[in-house]
Order: C-alpha cells, then sequence, then structure tokens
C-alpha cells in the first residue's frame, strides 16, 4: 500500500474518531438548541447545497403511479428511456442508467451484476416518498452516484391500525389487486404490505416496417407480479430497531423491437432484500447501525436463438456511523461500511468493499458548509482498487429573510466496472478502469407565502466532465464470430440547466390548487477523439430539452390532475446524423374520497395518453395509445 493511501487511511480514521464533519440525509440540526433527530419527514430544498426533488405520500396517491417509473417520469425533472410497456431506466444530467444510484430505505438495489435497475418492476404499493439528489454524490454514497442519488422511503410502521384493500383493472387486461395491514401494541409495531399486478400489453400500433404500414397488435409483452413487503419496529426511550424484507418476483415477456417478427423470449426476475438499522441516542448524538442483505436470480429463455441462462448475485452490506454534535454550529457524521458481493459468472466472482468516510454540516448565521470525504476500496478477483471523493457544498442566506437560498456544490465521482463488464462470457474486459470525474453546480433557490399559499422557484446550471466512461463495441474474437466488448475510451463534457416552479393555494374553503413545472436542458457531448465522427456531437438518447408540467385541484372529496410532458429530438446515431422526433404526451387521474364511518372509499380513473400520441422513447419500441384504468381502494382505521 503506498504512502499516500496509508494517510488518506489515517485521516479518515483520525476523523471518525473526532467527528467533524457532515450531517447524514435522514438528520436534523436545530440551533442554537442543538439536537440531532432522526426524521422521516421530506427534505427541506431551500437549506439543502444542492437541488433537491421531493414527493411525499400525497404526490404519489395524486399521480395513481403502479410502478417509481411513472413516478420519477410524471414529476421529477429525470429522463424515464421505455422500451415500450416493459423496460424502463433512467437518465439524470445526461448520465446513462448506471451513473445513478437507486437506494431503497438506504440499501443499494441495482443488481451488481449488471449495474442497473428496472424501473417498471419497481411497484409504489410499498412507498411513502422519493427523494432525488441532483449532481456528483459519491462522497455520500460511493459507486455509480456520478449523475445523482434517488433514494426509495417505504411505508413506516408507526404502531397505528390500518387494513387497506385495493384493486384495479385496465386496458391490456390489466389487473392488480393489493392490501396493507398495520397495528402495533406498545413500543411495537409492525406492517405487511402484498400486490399482484398481471397485464398482457397486447395494444395495437402503427408497423411502419411494413408495406404498406398496418396496425398490428404487440405480442409476447406479458408480465405478472407479485410484492410482498413487511416492516417490524420497536421504539425504546433511546433505542429505535427496524427489521424490514421485500420479495419482487416477475415473470414477463421480452417481445423486442416492434419493426421485426415477434419472438419468444421471457425472463424471470426475483429478487429478495433484507435489511435492519438500529439508532441508540446519547447526549452527545446518536449511533447509527444498518445491515442489508439482497439475493438475485435472473432467468433468461430465448427459443429462438436456443438459450437458456440463469445468473444468480448475493450482495451484503453494513455500515456503523456516528452523528455528533461536534460543537455548536458543526453536526458530523463519520463512520466505516463493509459490502461484499457474488456472482456465478466463470464459476464465481466474489468482491469485497470497505470504506471510511466523514461527512460535515456547519451553521454560521447565513452560512451553511457541507462538507465531505470519501474512501473506498474495490477489491475484485484479485484486483484492488482506490477511489478517494471529496466534495463541498454550500448555502448562503443573502438577505436577512430566509426567501432567498444560493446554493453551490463541486465533488468527484467514480463508478467501479459491473461484474458483467468485466466478466461476462463472451466479451467480459478483465482490465477495465473505474469511470470518474467531476461535477459542480450552482442555484439560486427562492420561497414565498405560508402553507395554505406557498410557491417554490429554483434555477440550477451544471457542468460535469467524464473520464474513462466505459463503451461496448463490436469485436471479432475469430475469422466470422463478432461478440460486444467493452472498453475505457468515452470522455464526456456535459452542461445544462435545471428550472422547476412549484405552488399551491386555497381559492376557496374547500377548494385547493397546486401545481408544478419542471424545465431541463442537458447538452451533453462525446469528446474522446477528434478524429472520430461522433466527436462534439450529442450523445444518444439524451434529450437536450425536457419540459412537465402538473396542475392539480381539491374540491370536496374530488382531486382532479393533469399532467404533461413534452420530450426534445434523441439522437440515435453517434454522429448526429439521426433522431427521433419531439414527443409530447398528457395524463389525466381524477379520483374521489368519501367515508363510510371509519372507512375511507377512493375510486380513482386514469388516462394515459389522454390525446393519443403516436410516438416511442426508443426506437423501434412502441409506446401504448391512449388507455384508461380504474382502482378502488377501501381503507379501515379502527
Amino acid at each position: 500500500m503506498s504512502t499516500r493511501f496509508r494517510l488518506c487511511w489515517l485521516l479518515l480514521l483520525l476523523g471518525f474518531l473526532r467527528a467533524e464533519a457532515q450531517v447524514i440525509p435522514d438528520t436534523t440540526v436545530v440551533l442554537p438548541e442543538v439536537q440531532v433527530e432522526d426524521t422521516r419527514a421530506r427534505t427541506d430544498q431551500a437549506f439543502a447545497p444542492t437541488r433537491l426533488t421531493t414527493l411525499d405520500a400525497a404526490d404519489l396517491a395524486a399521480i395513481n403511479a403502479h410502478s417509481v417509473a411513472d413516478v420519477l417520469e410524471a414529476r421529477t425533472g429525470l429522463f424515464i428511456k421505455r422500451y415500450g410497456s416493459g423496460l424502463a431506466t433512467l437518465s439524470l444530467r445526461g448520465t446513462g442508467s448506471t451513473h445513478t444510484l437507486i437506494l431503497l430505505d438506504g440499501l443499494r438495489i441495482a443488481d451488481p451484476q449488471t449495474g442497473q435497475v428496472d424501473l417498471s418492476l419497481l411497484p409504489t404499493v410499498l412507498l411513502e416518498s422519493v427523494e432525488v439528489f441532483h449532481g456528483a454524490a459519491s462522497a455520500l454514497y460511493g459507486s455509480s452516484a456520478l449523475g445523482g442519488v434517488v433514494r426509495l422511503g417505504t411505508l413506516d410502521a408507526d404502531g397505528s391500525g390500518q387494513i387497506k384493500l385495493s384493486g384495479g383493472y385496465g386496458a391490456y387486461s390489466e389487473r392488480t389487486l393489493g392490501t396493507v395491514v398495520a397495528g402495533g401494541h406498545g413500543r411495537l409495531s409492525g406492517l405487511i404490505s402484498a400486490e399482484i399486478n398481471q397485464e398482457e400489453g397486447d395494444f395495437v400500433y402503427q408497423n411502419e416496417a411494413l408495406f404498406p404500414p398496418q396496425e398490428v397488435q404487440r405480442e409476447g409483452a406479458d408480465r405478472a407480479l407479485v410484492t410482498l413487503f413487511s416492516r417490524a419496529t420497536y421504539r425504546g426511550e433511546r433505542h429505535k430497531l427496524s427489521v424490514a424484507g421485500w420479495l419482487n418476483q416477475t415473470e414477463r415477456g421480452l417481445p423486442g423491437p416492434g419493426n421485426a417478427p415477434p419472438g419468444r423470449a421471457r425472463q424471470w426476475d426475483d429478487h429478495l432484500r433484507l435489511w435492519a438499522t438500529h439508532t441508540t441516542h446519547f447526549p452527545w448524538g446518536s449511533l447509527d447501525l444498518n445491515a442489508g442483505f439482497q439475493t438475485t436470480r435472473l432467468r433468461y429463455v430465448n427459443p429462438l436463438a436456443i438459450t437458456d441462462d440463469t445468473s444468480r448475485t448475493h450482495t451484503f452490506d453494513f455500515d456503523a456511523r456516528a452523528n455528533i454534535v461536534a460543537t455548536r454550529h458543526w453536526l458530523v457524521a463519520s463512520g466505516a461500511a463493509l459490502g461484499f458481493d457474488h456472482t456465478d459468472l466463470r464459476e464465481g466472482i466474489d468482491q469485497t468493499r470497505v470504506t471510511s468516510f466523514i461527512q460535515g454540516t456547519g451553521h454560521y448565521s447565513r452560512w451553511g458548509f457541507f462538507p465531505a470525504l470519501r474512501l473506498d476500496t474495490y477489491m475484485t478477483a484479485g484486483t484492488t482498487t482506490w477511489a478517494l471523493t471529496p466534495r463541498l457544498g454550500l448555502n448562503v442566506q443573502p438577505f436577512t429573510t430566509k426567501a432567498i437560498h444560493l446554493k453551490g456544490s463541486i465533488g468527484r465521482a467514480f463508478r467501479v466496472p459491473t461484474f458483467n463488464e468485466r466478466f461476462y462470457k463472451p466479451g467480459g474486459n478483465p482490465d477495465l478502469t473505474p469511470e470518474h470525474g467531476w461535477s459542480a453546480d450552482a442555484g439560486v433557490h427562492l420561497q414565498t407565502g405560508q402553507t395554505s399559499h406557498r410557491a417554490e422557484a429554483e434555477l440550477t446550471v451544471f457542468a460535469t466532465r467524464l473520464h474513462d466512461k466505459i463503451v461496448w463495441f463490436p469485436s471479432f474474437v475469430g475469422p466470422s464470430v463478432q461478440v460486444w466488448r467493452p472498453a475505457n475510451i468515452n470522455r464526456v463534457a456535459t452542461q445544462g440547466l435545471e428550472a422547476s416552479l412549484r405552488g399551491q393555494t386555497h381559492l376557496a374553503e374547500a377548494m385547493a390548487l397546486n401545481g408544478s413545472l419542471t424545465f431541463t436542458h442537458t447538452d451533453a457531448r462525446d469528446r474522446s477523439d477528434p478524429a472520430a465522427a461522433s466527436y462534439d456531437q450529442p450523445l444518444r438518447y439524451v434529450p437536450q430539452q425536457q419540459l412537465k408540467l402538473h396542475l392539480g385541484t381539491d374540491w370536496r372529496g374530488w382531486h382532479l390532475d393533469l399532467s404533461g410532458r413534452m420530450v426534445a429530438r434523441r439522437y440515435i446515431a453517434t454522429d448526429g446524423s439521426m433522431a427521433l422526433p419531439v414527443y409530447r404526451v398528457v395524463d389525466a387521474h381524477v379520483r374521489y374520497q368519501h367515508a363510510f364511518g371509519p372507512v375511507q372509499a377512493t375510486l380513482a380513473l386514469g388516462i394515459e395518453n389522454l390525446f393519443d400520441s403516436d410516438y416511442a422513447i426508443v426506437r423501434f419500441y412502441p409506446m401504448p395509445p391512449r388507455h384508461a384504468r380504474v382502482r378502488l381502494t377501501l381503507d379501515f382505521h379502527p
């Protein structure tokens, strides 16, 4: 081990012992009476050092979404890349699907083999909140947080009795049945949530590959999903212990491009995730212990290609952090983490992760400082990789009023190669090095009014530089045998802006109006090889502009929500010569709530693609035309 890395480890260890750095995201500092408080409430966007997009339970109910992909697509500035009605991945600030970290109650849920999460397989039945952290966050969360972090918060067992039953039906034979049962006694509480979803996905679309073009029915796009979630919580005077588990099983068809003959490929996705958190409060702060386990089984069958592959991965994570009120002005979080990943590729590959970190939040009058430093070590198949990631954030109130906040942050981020990228047969490249880069942003946040009449606006400009990006290229391993093989070659320069406006008001005693607007401009370009045709051209499938609008109203139990999005062209050729056209989509949702004694009934109707737009987000993967969903929920609180 080099002298430099020994010094890094020593400094981080001293930081842990002295505890002088930043607050963890789930911690609140109240000055001058300084205290640390564990909370699941929405993070205050105004006082954060960078842009945050937060959605609570009310937002999720208004969208009436069935998957996390629906939520992020409707109410955030992320671009959701959908392969028709199936696979859905995300892009934040021009990065790819493996460059944004997705956490469930702090647990990484991406498969270490692929590094991706199919957002269409993440149901909303178990969710209570969604938070999007924009910008490089490796100093806080480690690998894969180059574009940002999506934090999903699950339902909490608060001890109140509840029985919720829901059922829905939609176009293309979509059926949904779910339940939530919660209760508690004394210091103990728990809940169980389950949902079953089935659909055929056999919508009609225009196949332009036929001559003449004809309307045909989508085949092989069916899916069946079962989700079971449970949590048990103990709340003591100084201790809080929570244990949770999530089982997710899916069988689905993979129909392929819409211009090709129907295929018979199928995939089975089985995920089991278990995690536990323990918090102990002390006069000086708190100590958090977190542990998580995840096992994944993916089976892919393609009769046409005579393929039947099954892969399994196992992941274990443990971390400990101390949250200490160091002084009147500084709150500190410091600790260490240990992780282990295993895949059955090539008769078994193991990866060990060791991390130490120190983070801080300092407040001086109207100035807020957010430094962080993290050291990650990855040991994989005899190779050791180090990554030192610093970050500094700033939040300033230039005037005595709290209505205006100026923000800024700069940080380093990285992503280690996935198991597939290094060891997949055929084509894996064991010599790949981590992607790495810098990200910086600056912005202003304005807010006005009180709870009943409130408006928030935020404008952010950002720039990132990514080096050694991993790209898959076709390669010949014999006279006539071609495989795809990844290599570190790409350099990407990205700059852009994000603007948002959100507000609510009460027009009358029983009527409320709320709305939001989000605009993003992203210019991500290939800066790898000046002699190549792709040099200084936009990256594929990164729209330069997105505009999303939402308008909702509540009146005497009625809730109406309209949301629309316009997405600019997506280039599909590396030299910028071909692009998919702009598309515009509007969705409408209506809910009616009425109480029958202790039971509250909610009837929801959603119409997707209200104006029947004909569009594709990914080339040759048609999106469904106008269709409807209806859902009935009975919520009983004894």
